[in-house]
């Protein structure tokens, strides 16, 4: 019986395909020879990419813990309402001063804008700048306030919806209805809570009605009154509707 042989190539084909392959290599080695450098080069930026990267997050960790110890240090003076204190910073206490016997009270602190300033690309930093804007709103400094509520990075949180707000009830004193409106709509889907967002709802209500366009106010008003029944805002709402029922009639 005989075998079944596996066909060899030919001795010509053979020779062609090695040809063929030791042309490709030697391609390949010189286009290394004659590149090098570049090779090296695009290998170097990619070894320092990865590290870069780890050593980047590290840094970061390492400047949030410093923005959080300064932000630490400097809310206590944000929170007994010395607001243009927060904002500049406190300088070492004199001696003399009976504050400076209190543990820690002497040393000076870092102010809100500093910290907001330097750390502007920490989650502390980014908080320094919500804390700066309420204290110039707190000062009656609305325009500083908006800048530092839009140099915010606004996350999905409570913060993120509190800077909307706060935002939106300085245009609303401004007479802005449309433009507060939005923003208290902007504050309501920012952050989900069965307590807040009704009254965002409300505000942003209220704010159209203010603008005149009460089909809009109307909408959010029985929006509240459906989603929110067993919120406070809902009484608000009913009451806020009746009384567009009313403005309505009087004016027919």
């Amino acid at each position: 019986m005989s075998s079944v042989q596996t066909p060899q190539p030919s001795s010509t084909s053979s020779k062609s395909s090695g040809n063929a392959l030791l042309d490709v290599t030697a391609r390949a080695v010189m286009y290394y020879q004659d590149n090098k450098t570049t090779v090296y080069g695009a290998i170097a930026v990619l070894v320092l990419l990865a590290l870069g990267a780890g050593g980047y997050f590290v840094y970061m960790e390492q400047q949030s813990g410093v923005a959080a110890e300064h932000l630490g240090r400097i809310m206590p003076v944000y929170e007994a309402g010395d607001y243009q204190r927060a904002l500049d910073g406190v300088e070492r206490l004199d001696p003399t001063d009976p504050r400076s016997t209190q543990p820690g009270q002497a040393d000076a602190r870092l102010g809100l804008l500093d910290i907001a300033d330097q750390y502007g690309g920490t989650s502390p930093g980014n908080l320094a700048a919500f804390y700066a804007g309420n204290a110039y709103f707190n000062l009656g400094q609305y325009d500083e306030a908006l800048r530092m509520y839009k140099s915010l990075d606004k996350e999905s949180n409570f913060i993120g919806a509190s800077t909307y707000a706060a935002e939106a009830t300085i245009f609303e004193s401004r007479g802005s209805y449309e433009r507060a409106a939005e923003l208290y709509l902007e504050a309501a889907d920012a952050y989900e809570s069965e307590t807040r967002t009704p009254v965002y709802l409300i505000d942003a209500a209220r704010a159209f009605e203010g603008a005149g366009n009460l089909s809009r106010a109307e909408e959010l008003y029985r929006q509240v009154a459906d989603e929110y029944p067993e919120s406070p805002a809902a009484a608000d709402a009913d009451v806020f509707l009746a009384r567009l029922e009313a403005k309505r009639a009087a004016s027919s």
